[in-house]
């Protein structure tokens, strides 16, 4: 994809067509996301987003509940 190409297009576009050509399917790749913040940053916001992102382009997604829910419930 050319520098033009990639600036013309959306972020999610952009980010959607380099992961797909960055993957090969012999190869298996985990990938670890951890957000910190204090309470009410974003954080539960963020991750529904995420998840969505990677499974629309086909990604396994996985991710486990705050520390807080499982201590306080």
């Amino acid at each position: 994809m050319s520098d033009d190409k990639v600036s013309a297009g959306t972020a999610e576009t952009v980010s959607s067509e380099k992961v797909r050509a960055g993957l090969d399917a012999n190869k298996r790749v985990i990938y670890k996301v951890v957000l910190t913040g204090g309470p009410v940053a974003g954080k539960t916001t963020t991750i529904t987003e995420l998840r969505s992102f990677f499974e629309n382009i086909g990604w396994k997604v996985y991710s486990v509940p705050e520390t807080a829910t499982i201590l306080l419930s």
